[in-house]
């Protein structure tokens, strides 16, 4: 491995291994660290055959003893990088496993990861999908969005909200809802913002998009100082848009800067 590919797999191990490490949530990071620490471990595997061979080829009584733990380069505890390489065998396992039961989890929490360098937005080319959210059927809809258009007595108890996402939540309103034109609707909030199913009102910042003919229902906004820090960690100064899939019953995400 080159020396800038040793220092790229210690920011990574950093990310993974280090305290608050968000790799989980980039997929392509969490790929080139799998590829970098194949390579290491396929080259320390070939240093340490070769010691063996040393040793094994040393004549007796000489004495200078060659170990693979006395050629060993010291490593510094404090970085990623020394303490990925304290752990046992077994824990490195270990830590392997958590990190894809941590990108399991998303998934089966209705959190499908994208990639970086996936798909844009239409009209957005400088966009880039980076979740796809399902249905979270745990989701219960607060009472201020189950009222229908204003000045309506149309309710929606049929609509339905998406695994909430760095701290936003999305909801669906469906047909006949909230939209004038009959489409189905989608509604964007932070989370924090409201906590009781129970509230008949909603003051805080909202973003809606209503479906018209073709076009999906679609909301988007901009990652300011107003939204949790949760939201602003992950996106900083950067635009998202939620799209509603119809055929597909899921709320595709685009971000981009």
């Amino acid at each position: 491995m080159t020396p800038d590919e040793e220092r790229e797999l210690d920011r990574l191990r950093e990310r993974a291994y280090g305290p608050g490490g968000d790799i989980r949530r980039d997929v392509v990071a969490l790929g080139r660290l799998r590829e970098l620490e194949d390579r290491r471990s396929g080259a320390e595997h070939e240093t340490l055959s070769r010691r063996a061979t040393g040793e094994t080829l040393a004549r007796p009584g000489n004495a200078i003893t060659t170990t693979a733990a006395s050629l060993e380069p010291p490593r510094t505890p404090g970085t990623a990088e020394g303490r990925f390489r304290a752990l046992s065998g077994r824990r490195r396992v270990l830590f392997a496993l958590t990190i894809l039961v941590a990108i399991a989890l998303g998934i089966a929490g209705g959190i499908a990861l994208g990639s970086r360098h996936g798909r844009s937005s239409p009209g957005a080319p400088a966009s880039q999908e980076v979740a796809q959210l399902s249905v979270d059927a745990s989701y219960k809809i607060p009472a201020a969005f189950r009222g229908g258009a204003a000045g309506s007595a149309t309710r929606t108890p049929s609509a339905e909200g998406f695994a909430e996402f760095h701290g936003l939540r999305v909801v669906l309103i469906p047909a006949n809802g909230f939209s004038p034109d009959g489409g189905d609707c989608l509604l964007v909030y932070p989370s924090e913002y409201l906590t009781s199913t129970s509230a008949t009102k909603y003051t805080g910042p909202q973003w809606n998009g209503c479906a018209a003919g073709p076009f999906p229902a679609t909301a988007q906004l901009v990652v300011t100082d107003a939204l949790s820090a949760e939201t602003r960690s992950a996106f900083p100064g950067e635009s998202l848009r939620f799209v509603y899939d119809k055929p597909g019953h899921k709320v595709d995400v685009f971000a981009a800067k």
